[in-house]
C-alpha cells in the first residue's frame, strides 16, 4: 500500500443512498404514498339545481343507500334501495312499502313480489342509472339513508327543488379530510 492512500470500501445498500435506509428509498416510498393519496375513488354526489355539490359520501362498489318517502298518491311509506356497481352506476335493487298498491304503480316486468302483511317488497331488481333526478320538497318527506347518514333531502334542495345523485371519482385524501356540504344529522332512535 502506498503511503497517504485511503482504502475505501465498495458502496453498499445502506451507504449509496439507494437502499431501504437511504434517501433514494425514502423518496421512492414518499412518491408511492403521494400517488396513492391522489388515486380516484368513487363518491356519491348530491348536487343542487345549480350544479353545486351539497354532499359527498364515499361509495365503493356495493355501497348501499335508500331513498325513503311517503308516496303522494297512496300516502304510504316507500323505500327505494340502491347499490353502487363497479361501473359507478346507481342500481335500484328493491322497493319496499307497507301495502301492495306500489306493485301495480311500479309495474316492473320480471320483478318478484314478496307480499307479507305490512311488508311488501319488489325484489330481484337490477335497474342501473347513471344519475337520479329527485324532486325533494316538503311533500313526501324524502330522505337519504345509508346506515351512517340520515338526511332530509328537502333541507338540501329547498322548496320544491331538484337534486341529482350520481357517482363521481375524486382523489380519496380530500374526501377523507373534508366532506362537502352539511354534516349528516345523527339518526333519531
Amino acid at each position: 500500500m502506498r503511503s497517504g492512500t485511503t482504502r475505501r470500501s465498495a458502496p453498499g445498500p445502506a451507504t449509496d443512498g439507494h437502499g431501504p435506509g437511504g434517501a433514494g428509498g425514502r423518496l421512492t416510498a414518499l412518491l408511492l404514498l403521494a400517488g396513492a393519496l391522489c388515486l380516484p375513488v368513487p363518491v356519491l354526489e348530491i348536487r343542487g339545481e345549480g350544479g353545486q355539490v351539497l354532499l359527498e359520501q364515499p361509495a365503493p362498489p356495493g355501497y348501499r343507500f335508500e331513498l325513503r318517502y311517503v308516496h303522494s298518491a297512496f300516502r304510504i311509506p316507500v323505500r327505494e334501495i340502491f347499490t353502487v356497481d363497479g361501473a359507478g352506476r346507481l342500481v335500484l335493487r328493491e322497493i319496499r312499502s307497507t301495502r301492495a298498491d306500489i306493485v301495480d304503480y311500479y309495474h316492473i316486468p320480471g320483478a318478484r313480489v314478496v307480499d307479507r302483511p305490512g311488508d311488501v317488497r319488489i325484489v330481484g331488481l337490477a335497474l342501473p342509472h347513471r344519475r337520479l333526478l329527485v324532486r325533494a320538497g316538503p311533500i313526501g318527506n324524502r330522505t337519504f339513508h345509508d346506515g351512517r347518514c340520515e338526511l332530509p333531502l328537502a333541507e338540501l334542495a329547498g322548496a320544491g327543488g331538484r337534486l341529482t345523485l350520481a357517482v363521481a371519482y375524486r382523489p380519496w385524501l380530500p374526501i377523507l379530510l373534508h366532506r362537502r356540504g352539511i354534516p349528516c344529522p345523527k339518526p333519531t332512535i
